[in-house]
């Protein structure tokens, strides 16, 4: 091997070296924060699992979920991170009975979701939050923009049928013809797609005469309600 191969040899290796060093690092830099923010979310998994399962929740419990949300935040500022925070915003804004508490978490729910929509922006259940919480807060027109928002994004989404179906039933009055044709299709693919929970879903919260009225009275949707 001559001298000159042999120096070019030392140095190929020295910059192989050298770029393995800088992707370590890189990893490193990248991978540790995603992962500790990971970690702080372990206490408020449990938690999310039962607040998507519409299991009752304490108040410490949804104290826990804002506070793992939060820590992670401030180890990786990830829109999904954001996004559960809105939901353990909406959850207490729809437990507390303190009326002034109710207005301000449904605030934070809508800030939160938003920061989470400029980084993701085609999260339906995003809007689908912003659009519960802008009902709390009384402006009607922001959440049927928001639950539009939600449809155009994904016209047929299975965890968000009901909720859909619940949100248009409580905003019918200020509906167009337009979102009113939209309500009554998310009736037809729930019943199409998920009946049985359809029918459990509009008897637990009394919306059958609702339904029965926006699907026709003599629409196999109808026959379907009454039946034992």
């Amino acid at each position: 091997m001559t001298l000159r191969a042999s120096i070019l040899g030392k140095n190929g290796r020295r910059l192989l070296s050298g770029l393995m060093m800088v992707s370590a690092l890189y990893i490193l830099w990248t991978g540790v924060p995603r992962f500790l923010a990971e970690v702080m979310i372990v206490p408020g998994r449990p938690i999310l699992e039962k607040v998507r399962a519409n299991t009752q929740v304490s108040a410490k419990d949804l104290s826990t979920l804002e506070q793992s949300f939060l820590s992670a935040i401030s180890f990786a500022d990830l829109p999904q991170f954001h996004a559960e925070l809105g939901t353990s915003y909406l959850v207490q804004a729809q437990h507390t009975n303190d009326r002034q508490k109710r207005l301000e978490f449904a605030k934070m729910a809508i800030e939160e979701s938003q920061i989470s929509l400029d980084k993701a922006p085609l999260n339906p259940f995003a809007w689908e939050r912003i659009s519960v919480a802008q009902i709390i807060l009384g402006h009607y027109d922001d959440a049927i923009r928001a639950w539009r928002s939600s449809s155009r994004i994904a016209s047929f989404e299975p965890f968000l049928l009901m909720q859909r179906i619940h949100i248009g039933i409580i905003l019918y009055q200020h509906l167009s013809s337009n979102d009113i044709r939209l309500l009554k299709q998310q009736i037809k693919m729930a019943f199409h797609w998920q009946r049985w929970i359809m029918r459990h879903y509009v008897r637990t919260y009394h919306l059958t005469s609702w339904v029965t009225y926006l699907s026709g009275p003599d629409s196999d949707i109808s026959a379907f309600l009454k039946k034992h």
